[in-house]
Order: structure tokens, then sequence, then C-alpha cells
């Protein structure tokens, strides 16, 4: 179901990666939940462009893969939907994260020489591309109004409980792949959250779409 005209721009590896998303991984209860957030976004999206902001603690881990996978899934289905993430305060875009996202098939291009929070740039396809590193609710590069919060983390959806100029709040919580790092299966578990990020992701643009 790929777009003819975007079909040759994807990546190989990450054409691959989207042709193999089985959405039967997906348990009953879940999609549920994603049909629900699917209902909710639609309604903003006929009223014109969709702005997405996903959002968790320290904007490291999970709402990177957010930001990425909806850019992603966003250019596949065509979706007119802009995508960013924050945090409730900033910190770094964890490594794994890269790397993760390298092993998925995008290429990754470092932007800036910010040892602390440097930005990376993210392409997977030879035309796309969408700029990962951590930042607060509060950083000029945000919609300041008009745009979805998406909550991939337990914390920021109880600490953060406003987010001001958002017209929309939706609960997608994930489990911290931290609990994993400096461990033999780090790798693994930055693997398996960035792929059940991307197929869920994907089911919920795939609704949208309909």
């Amino acid at each position: 179901m790929l777009l003819n005209s975007m079909k040759e721009e994807f990546y190989p590896k990450i054409s691959a990666l989207i042709k193999a998303l089985d959405f039967s991984e997906i348990s009953d209860s879940r999609k549920n939940v994603l049909n629900k957030a699917a209902e909710k976004l639609k309604e903003h999206y006929l009223k014109g462009e969709l702005q997405l902001v996903f959002v968790c603690t320290h904007n490291s881990r999970r709402s990177q893969f957010g930001q990425t996978w909806a850019a992603i899934a966003s250019s596949y289905f065509g979706l007119n939907i802009s995508v960013f993430s924050a945090g409730t305060e900033a910190t770094t875009c964890f490594s794994e994260t890269i790397n993760a996202l390298k092993r998925a098939g995008c290429e990754v291009e470092k932007e800036s020489d910010n040892s602390h929070n440097p930005q990376y740039v993210v392409s997977w396809s030879y035309k796309q591309s969408t700029i990962l590193f951590s930042k607060d609710l509060h950083h000029g590069s945000l919609p300041k109004e008009n745009f979805v919060a998406i909550m991939t983390c337990d914390d920021a959806d109880q600490n953060c409980p406003i987010v001001f100029g958002s017209i929309g709040r939706i609960p997608l919580t994930y489990t911290d792949p931290k609990i994993a790092d400096s461990t033999s299966s780090m790798q693994a578990t930055y693997d398996k959250t960035c792929h059940l990020i991307a197929c869920e992701i994907f089911y919920l643009f795939n609704q949208l779409k309909k």
C-alpha cells in the first residue's frame, strides 16, 4: 500500500520493515486504544493540518521513536501531519535510540556538535527527514497552539496534567527501554520498543487514513 510516487524514494530496508509490519501482533485491547485515538485525531485532521507532539519525561527515547515513526507514517500514507516531540524537561536524545533507528533502516547524521544535546537528522527516504534532539514543552521549535499531545509515558501523563496550547491529549504509553540500559539485553530491548512503536503508529495512521 506504499504510495507509488514515494515507493522508490524510501530506503530499501525501511520499505521492507514497513511491508513486514504485522498488525495481528497488536492485542485487541491495544487496538481498542489505538482506534479511539484515531477517532479523536480524525476529528482534528478533517478540520485541516494536524500537528502532533509526542511527550515523555526526558524526550530521549519513546517520544523520539514516536516522532520518527509518525513522520515516516505520515509520508507513507500521504497525510498532512506535522510531528514533533518534547519532554517535561530537556536532557539528550539517548544514543541507543539513534542506534535502534539506524538498525531499523534510517540514515542518521549528527547536525550539531553539542556534546550534551546534539541534533540528529534522521532520514527514511532520499528526500524526507526529521530532526531529533531533546527539548522541553516550551522550546521555540514547537507549535504553541492547535496541536494534539500524545503522551508516551505514564510519568509525563501523570505529572503534566495540562499541556498548554494543546487541543487534545491522548495517552499512548510504552514501557521505558531505559530499564535495559547497560545490560546485555539493551540492544534487543530498544529494537523491540522501536518496532512496537512503529507497528502501532502505522496501525493508528492506517485507521486515520480510512
